[in-house]
């Protein structure tokens, strides 16, 4: 049983591993000293409620049960599909730079993704090549062969992007840390 506070003694957490993990073995004191306080953290928990579970439903299964083992396996897939298609897409920083410009308050999502190169082409009127120094008609024509997925997951390196751009001033980190360019 957890004390107040989420401290759980050594006993008890001894306990509490060998149910959770039946191969973990846990260094613990002599069992006839005062037990030591650990502080367990608990894994966060993300909650939201699905409007139709019929894609999930049919995905569950003996690995996946449950429809939350299911979500957190696709989405485990799905930021692993990302980072995928992102490895295989170069891009130079100006050309990383002009995405996101373009971009800035355009939302793409899973079913519009596949018009980023659209979104490029248009842009040229405004004089995207000008500005970021890149071969705007080339950089549509490699968005256009690189297919939907590959496009989603510009779109999301670019929103992760800016949500790291909105505390820190180094950009060009913040490109790398993304993946929208390599070192």
């Amino acid at each position: 049983m957890d004390s107040p506070g989420g401290v759980v003694h050594e006993r008890q957490l001894s306990t509490r591993l060998d149910l959770e993990a039946q191969d973990c073995h846990v260094g613990l004191s002599d069992p006839h000293t005062k037990p030591q306080e650990i502080r367990v953290m608990p894994s966060p928990l993300a909650q939201f409620r699905l409007l139709d579970t019929s894609e999930l439903d049919v995905r569950r299964g003996p690995l996946a049960p449950s429809l939350e083992e299911v979500a957190r396996r696709d989405l485990e897939r799905y930021y692993a599909t990302l980072a995928g298609e992102l490895r295989r897409i170069r891009l130079t920083e100006n050309e990383a730079l002009a995405i996101c410009d373009v971009l800035n308050g355009t939302w793409l999502d899973a079913l519009t993704a596949h018009l980023l190169w659209a979104e490029v082409e248009d842009a040229q009127e405004d004089g995207v090549a000008e500005k970021w120094s890149i071969d705007a008609p080339d950089l549509v024509a490699r968005l256009r062969a690189i297919g939907p997925t590959a496009q989603l997951a510009i779109c999301d390196a670019v929103e992760r992007w800016r949500n790291m751009t909105v505390d820190t001033q180094d950009i060009t980190t913040a490109l790398r840390t993304v993946g929208l360019v390599r070192e």
